[in-house]
């Protein structure tokens, strides 16, 4: 049994989604496909998501997709945007995964790439962000380093300095001109401009870089990539992009016009999946299929899937939840007996606290203080004031399960015999505070993801 679901060993650009596509994307693998082969015009795709809705995932496998099918033509290229933000600035960087990636390919391009190379050296240097600044702030960068210069070197000498800079700036726009030109010539356009050949770059895990990182990013992809026959293909979280810009500009700076500069199209995964007639969550489908892979007590995750159909609200809301939840029921310790041979009642008492945990917190709090009334977990599991003759079999089990252990003075009926056990019912007394410490408070899940 594994305590975490298994990480995908995914070959980028060899494997595609193939059996590990567990919530059906393929499908719109082939509308990506489609949209960067067919548009000539430079494209920035931002692939929207929340963290921990498979992005990554999808992007991986994509690259593999998209590359094994004969009739694409554009040459992938993965960059880990998360795993270079140590760097300065993103250019070099970019420009090496390009390179790895036509030379892995294309041998006849090794003179292009060698342009592209020399340049891409030229323009870096650590204050390479004023060369971008000039192309979009104007002036006041260049007066920025006038006064600098002026202070550094006396009046006597500013001329010399200003006239320096100049320099410098000119032979950077001649290797930004020579970049442009070799990345458009590895495009192959024909007599009309057109390119005949497509580069496509993942740039994936942007949101989880230095926010001044991921925006260089994007400015760079804007004045050195913004050619016909050029995308980029970005897995970011667009709630966090805009953070990062409101740390760089201030909080009531614009962040999404902002942001709408770079980006030409959006997209984003579904959440939900068909399966059958009914549209299914696709946190819960995953739920589902890697509960098994990981060697999970299938009652636990049929006590879990009772909740999930009752109560929406506490159903996981992204894979990521999905994942801690199983994680959660991964690190319960081994019951005497097997959980199967436990009654009902009880597992859905251990498994509802184990939810409650990862999904209603407030809630989960006020039963550990001892606080919590049947009245709340009505409330959070949306059940009726009473039961009827007509309430759903999901609806009778956590009614009578939650009100024997937080009223246990309540009367105790065939059904609730049933539930607990010919002996359980003997223990209902105290039993949410023993559940607590024997099994919740043993291990404090930790998620060093969330620290990056």
């Amino acid at each position: 049994m594994r305590i975490t679901p298994p990480e995908a060993n995914i070959n980028i650009f060899e494997d595609g989604f193939d059996d590990r596509d567990l919530l059906s994307r393929k499908e719109h693998a082939g509308y990506l496909s489609d949209l960067v082969e067919r548009i000539d015009q430079p494209l920035v795709i931002s692939l929207d998501g929340d963290w921990g809705s498979g992005k990554s995932f999808f992007l991986k496998c994509w690259a593999g997709e998209h590359t094994r099918a004969s009739d694409n033509a554009a040459t992938v290229v993965y960059f880990d945007a998360f795993a270079h933000d140590f760097l300065q600035e993103p250019l070099v960087a970019l420009t090496s995964s390009l390179a790895e990636r036509i030379e892995a390919t294309e041998t006849g391009a090794m003179r292009v790439i060698r342009q592209m190379k020399d340049a891409a050296a030229k323009l870096w240097r650590p204050a390479s962000r004023v060369a971008l600044a000039i192309g979009t702030a104007g002036a006041s960068e260049v007066a920025g380093v006038m006064v600098d210069a002026g202070l550094e070197a006396g009046s006597r000498e500013l001329s010399d300095q200003i006239e320096d800079f100049w320099k410098k700036e000119d032979g950077r726009k001649a290797a930004m001109d020579q970049f442009i030109s070799a990345i458009t010539e590895l495009t192959e356009p024909d007599d009309e401009g057109v390119p005949t050949k497509k580069i496509v770059f993942i740039v994936d895990e942007l949101d989880r870089c230095r926010p001044d990182f991921a925006l260089e990013t994007l400015e760079t992809i804007k004045h050195f990539f913004s050619t016909p026959g050029v995308h980029f293909v970005l897995g970011v979280n667009g709630r966090e992009l805009e953070n990062m810009v409101r740390v760089k500009y201030g909080q009531n700076f614009d962040a999404r016009t902002y942001l709408d500069k770079f980006i030409s199209v959006k997209m984003s995964l579904p959440d939900y999946s068909e399966l059958g007639s009914e549209p299914v969550s696709n946190a819960i489908l995953y739920f589902k299929k890697m509960a098994p892979i990981m060697g999970l007590d299938g009652s636990l995750i049929d006590a879990a899937e009772v909740y999930f159909k009752r109560a929406p609200d506490l159903a996981p809301s992204s894979i990521r939840k999905s994942q801690r939840i199983l994680t959660e029921i991964a690190l319960l310790p081994r019951s005497k007996n097997g959980y199967r041979n436990m009654a009902l009642g009880y597992r859905l008492v251990i498994v509802g606290l184990v939810i409650f945990k990862q999904c209603n917190p407030e809630v989960f709090a006020s039963i550990k203080s001892h606080s919590a009334s049947f009245e709340d977990i009505k409330n959070a599991l949306g059940l009726p004031e009473e039961l009827s003759q007509n309430s759903p079999r999901q609806v009778v089990l956590l009614y009578l399960v939650w009100r024997s252990v937080l009223e246990p003075e309540a009367p105790l009926n065939e059904e609730v015999h049933r539930i607990f056990g010919p002996l359980g019912i003997d223990f209902i007394n105290g039993m949410l505070g023993r559940m607590c410490r024997e099994y919740i408070d043993k291990i404090e899940l930790f998620d060093p993801a969330t620290a990056s």
